[in-house]
């Protein structure tokens, strides 16, 4: 597979992305005037909950379909693989639901401050869809059908974007809007997986065995662990936020982490192609996979650096009550930079099945950001949850590196990586500093992106001569 190749299939599964940018773009300016923080806030929460809590529905099975994909184990077929990994997460996740059922009172209580049980039951069918879509996306994700993934996805952005915004229309309040979102989940969840049976995709008849349960739960019970201490990490400063200020800082908080979803234009093409190939060829492509990193890498910086030197641009759209956020905006893209990259270092750790380690490196990572949250929140409110955000970001990506490159060499020189990221910083740094002094600080942020573009000379020369040759072909 050649270069352009890569980079065609990365684009095309980065469609949906593309048209999730619109609609968040269209959606942004009407959801910050119509919702008030505190609502987001708790719409936000409710979120944060079903990511959490859909580890242990999973319990990594899902990875397990993304690691034996391509090579199914005892005589099984991609389609009946697929069949066996969604059966045991379904009963994981009927046992979760009946306990969530249990305690309805005191999990409505935490996330919106109201006993009931209207949050446990949208809670509940929220898991149930995001379980079924979970399990289809990765299908098409792992057969490598660019275009089915890309209809199924569109469909999935545009009608949960539509959604969230019509709910705000008829009544900016946090319950009519989880009403909405769960039944666009379940909708979606239930029609994909007839879809797919349709196209034989997916199958309800398979073949099981001890040894293939041994085979799928060694893979995936290690991974659980480091799948919800890697989301109770994204999901702390939310936590963190609703204990020292409230809800209104959760909706001020995550709503530039929704702006800050821009970067994903590059990132979810990537993250979600690159899995596929690496499985599919690490063993005669190691040269490509090590030039995947720079050019990921440069990317990734590059677009962070666009985004805030038209940060005052993309703040026109956001209603006032959210845009205290652009004080520390360049600090929440630090994550999503770091989490791209890392699927790039981290890829020894995967193929040598050494899952285990993810558990040790997200540990430490959750142990960092647990720290500097309650050091930083505290004293600095929603600035500090972003402070503690890029910093524990970036000491999980220095462990997840070393590790993974240990069995895998991924990288040849970490130097125009760490380079990145001061340029980065530097621009977070020129933001707080020069805040109210564009004349200066669009200059400086200039400068920064010919810096950038020079420490990744030799690959920013061969992506602008294929942006060329593809200008003059069309």
């Amino acid at each position: 597979m050649d270069k352009k190749e890569f980079i065609k299939n990365i684009i095309g599964y980065s469609t949906a992305s593309y048209i999730g940018a619109v609609l968040s773009f269209v959606s942004i300016p009407i959801v910050t005037r119509l919702f008030d923080a505190v609502e987001m806030g708790k719409i936000n929460l409710f979120l944060v909950y079903v990511s959490m809590i859909s580890i242990f529905c999973f319990m990594g099975y899902d990875s397990s379909l993304v690691r034996f994909y391509n090579e199914p184990p005892e005589k099984q077929t991609s389609a009946s693989l697929s069949a066996i990994c969604l059966m045991i997460s379904m009963i994981f996740y009927v046992i979760i639901a009946l306990c969530i059922l249990i305690k309805g009172n005191e999990i409505s209580l935490i996330i919106s401050g109201i006993k009931g049980y209207f949050i446990p039951i949208c809670l509940v069918l929220s898991l149930l869809g995001n379980l079924l879509i979970r399990y289809t996306t990765l299908i098409s994700r792992m057969s490598q059908k660019v275009l089915l993934y890309s209809i199924q996805s569109i469909l999935l952005v545009v009608i949960t974007k539509f959604i969230y915004v019509f709910s705000a229309l008829i009544n900016p309040n946090h319950k009519l809007a989880i009403v909405f979102l769960t039944t666009s989940y379940v909708v979606l969840g239930v029609f994909f997986v007839f879809w797919f049976i349709k196209l034989k995709l997916f199958t309800l008849f398979f073949n099981l065995n001890k040894t293939m349960i041994i085979t799928l739960s060694k893979y995936a019970l290690p991974i659980v662990p480091a799948f919800f201490i890697l989301t109770m990490n994204n999901s702390l400063s939310q936590l963190f936020l609703k204990k020292y200020v409230g809800y209104s800082a959760i909706g001020i908080y995550s709503n530039a982490i929704s702006i800050a979803g821009i970067l994903s234009l590059v990132q979810s093409g990537f993250n979600i192609y690159w899995p596929a190939f690496v499985f599919a060829y690490y063993k005669t492509e190691m040269h490509k996979i090590k030039q995947a990193h720079y050019y990921i890498s440069y990317i990734m910086f590059l677009t962070a650096l666009i985004i805030i030197l038209f940060q005052d641009i993309i703040y026109i759209l956001v209603g006032h009550g959210f845009r205290g956020s652009k004080f520390f905006f360049p600090l929440l893209l630090v994550s999503p930079v770091v989490y791209t990259i890392a699927e790039t270092t981290r890829i020894g750790i995967r193929i040598a099945k050494k899952t285990f380690l993810d558990v040790i490196t997200s540990f430490i990572i959750l142990i960092a950001n647990f720290i500097l949250c309650i050091v930083l929140i505290p004293l600095y409110g929603v600035c500090g949850a972003a402070w503690s955000s890029a910093i524990s970001a970036i000491i999980g990506l220095i462990i997840i590196t070393i590790l993974g490159c240990k069995y895998y060499p991924a990288v040849e020189s970490y130097m125009p990586m760490i380079l990145g990221f001061v340029v980065m910083f530097c621009a977070a740094i020129f933001n707080f500093t020069m805040f109210n002094m564009p004349t200066i600080k669009i200059p400086s942020i200039i400068i920064l992106i010919i810096i950038l573009t020079y420490i990744y000379r030799s690959q920013s020369m061969y992506l602008l001569k294929m942006l060329l040759s593809f200008k003059k072909n069309h």
